[in-house]
């Protein structure tokens, strides 16, 4: 009489026990934490106001030349 095993190590939709899953990378994929880019860039510095320039925000007239 041979025993038939069930499959419940492998439901539908996923890969068996000895796979990771597809959404996680395999340690060797992974990012090094030392060249993986700031969550936080640096802020744009903002330029010198120009005195002859509207104030920031400001909507300026097209100029028809």
């Amino acid at each position: 009489m041979i025993l038939q095993t069930p499959v419940l190590l492998q439901t539908p939709g996923r890969p068996p026990n000895d796979l990771p899953p597809d959404n996680i990378p395999a340690p060797e994929e992974q990012p090094d934490p030392n060249t993986f880019p700031d969550p936080m860039p640096d802020p744009i510095p903002v330029p010198p106001h120009d005195p002859e320039s509207p104030p920031p925000g400001e909507i300026t007239p097209p100029i028809h030349g």
